[in-house]
């Protein structure tokens, strides 16, 4: 995660990005999500990770820059810049 963060932050202020970020160590092989047991509210910015549904599921992808989604990391880039 620490790769498409600082990948995305090297795009968004125009900076080159670090060279280790292409390393195949910082690359998810695939999408990995495990169940756990939370009943998905009415509220539409609830976010459950792991996506309890397919749609849930789609809606991150949407919300994650592609610097993550290229590592098979979904986080909403709104979530990156929150401290």
């Amino acid at each position: 995660m620490m790769a498409g963060t600082a990948e995305f932050f090297a795009r968004l202020y125009g900076i080159m990005k670090p060279s280790w970020v292409e390393k195949p160590e910082y690359f998810l092989p695939e999408l990995e999500y495990l169940t756990y047991c939370v009943e998905e509210t009415d509220d539409e910015a609830f976010m459950a990770f792991p996506p309890l549904s397919e749609d849930a599921l789609h809606r991150m992808i949407a919300m994650s820059p592609k610097e993550m989604l290229r590592r098979n990391v979904v986080y909403a880039a709104r979530g990156l810049t929150v401290l």
